[in-house]
């Protein structure tokens, strides 16, 4: 799954450099889903790709997190930098996607927004030249632009996990593929058959840790969690804030992206996840959980 010169960044740990350095190397094209968009170095890096003479095109969710006013000024402010952009399709819910491709051979699939206060959430990126999974994501782009239905589900080769439509499905298998352990870091976990999956996992006998929000949502998915006695292990996070969306499947098989575990999430959105079995990825995700729980309750 993984190629020469792939890599995985932890925020805040690892700055926005390994990022930014993809934006800034770009030479051709650079396509752009934009959730939250309040960090002006990112948006400056934008900015400059276009001005260097790099086709740079941004897809723009109109509401994130509800907020009107900040997709319309994110529309506004990239469209004056002579950036090509579209609202996503109202094909969506939501378009929720933290991801971009660059010149057709490199792509971040990841858990952050571009967001102003990145040194203070936990957050997860790779960065990859496979093949497959650049050819894919391309497409998929592509269909979104253009606001054509993507019918097909992705080529396995890919490893790209994509809702709506096929995201459910492929994260269900995810999880009853577990023999021994699931390890969970995740913002929001409110999908009622997610919960019970988990629920009957632990029954089986299956290690099940979840690290959640210590939030009065995350303390809801606690309880939902552990209700009849399922012995479900849940942490409460407070820093960093967790924004993450983490699953990780008898540390050999990780799945690292922008779904949440909702029923919207895994439904209705225009979401991005990709599937690693990079064994030195998996251990360093495994390591920021553990230095995780240090700020974490029961």
């Amino acid at each position: 799954m993984v190629q020469g010169n792939d890599s995985l960044f932890v925020i805040p740990d690892d700055g926005l450099g390994p990022f930014l350095q993809v934006v800034t190397s770009a030479q051709h094209t650079l396509d752009v889903y934009v959730f939250e968009l309040t960090n002006s170095e990112i948006e400056q890096a934008f900015g400059a790709a276009q001005r260097r003479g790099v086709v740079v095109r941004a897809i723009i969710e109109p509401k994130p997190s509800n907020n009107a006013t900040a997709g319309q000024g994110n529309y506004d402010r990239l469209k004056q930098a002579g950036i090509a952009v579209k609202f996503s399709s109202s094909q969506f819910v939501k378009t929720h996607v933290k991801a971009l491709v660059a010149d057709g051979t490199v792509a971040i699939i990841a858990t952050m927004n571009f967001t102003a206060t990145w040194q203070t959430t936990r957050d997860y990126g790779i960065i990859t030249y496979h093949s497959a999974t650049v050819t894919q994501f391309a497409a998929i782009f592509e269909a979104d632009w253009k606001e054509q239905p993507v019918t097909a589900a992705p080529n396995p080769a890919s490893h790209l996990v994509v809702s709506p439509t096929f995201g459910r499905p492929a994260i269900t298998d995810l999880l009853d593929k577990a023999t021994a352990s699931i390890s969970i870091q995740h913002e929001q976990l409110t999908d009622p058959t997610i919960i019970d999956l988990l629920r009957h996992r632990a029954q089986a006998a299956i290690e099940v840790k979840v690290i959640g929000p210590d939030t009065p949502q995350g303390q809801t998915a606690r309880d939902a969690l552990q209700a009849k006695g399922a012995p479900v292990q849940v942490l409460l996070q407070s820093q960093p804030k967790l924004h993450a969306k983490i699953i990780i499947v008898d540390q050999q098989l990780m799945l690292l992206g922008s779904h949440n575990l909702t029923a919207e999430s895994l439904d209705q959105r225009r979401e991005v996840s990709l599937l690693t079995d990079d064994k030195a990825w998996i251990d360093r995700v495994l390591a920021a959980f553990a230095a995780d729980v240090g700020f974490a309750s029961n």
